[in-house]
């Protein structure tokens, strides 16, 4: 009985964070497109983009790409912050969802820590 909880609340908790592992691929997919022959934003049945790099570009472009997403998460952390403590009347549920998408957002996957070839 206990197991089944766990399971609905972790299976809930994922479907609570899908759009921030879709806003990820997201940013992944728009500093990606510029210097790729193919980037495919898949959705379902996991968020994932699919990239076929240029031969001729630069392996800085692809790895900004890979890391965009941290790039960005990491830039937005002064202005997520400084909203949460200036902002009285946030309902601490919403400040806590808030910063697990900021977290899910920002924190690179294995294969965002990769060299692409």
């Amino acid at each position: 009985m206990i197991r089944r909880f766990v399971r609905f609340v972790c299976l809930l908790g994922t479907l609570l964070l899908v759009p921030a592992i879709v806003a990820h691929e997201a940013t992944h997919y728009v500093f990606a497109k510029p210097v790729a022959e193919d980037v495919r934003l898949e959705v379902w049945p996991v968020p994932a983009v699919a990239v076929v790099w240029c031969a001729d570009a630069p392996r800085w472009r692809c790895r900004l790409a890979k890391l965009a997403p941290t790039t960005v998460g990491v830039t937005m952390a002064p202005l997520v912050g400084s909203w949460l403590v200036l902002e009285t009347s946030v309902h601490w549920t919403v400040a806590v969802l808030l910063v697990g998408y900021w977290t899910v957002y920002t924190i690179p996957s294995a294969g965002d820590l990769t060299v692409p070839e």
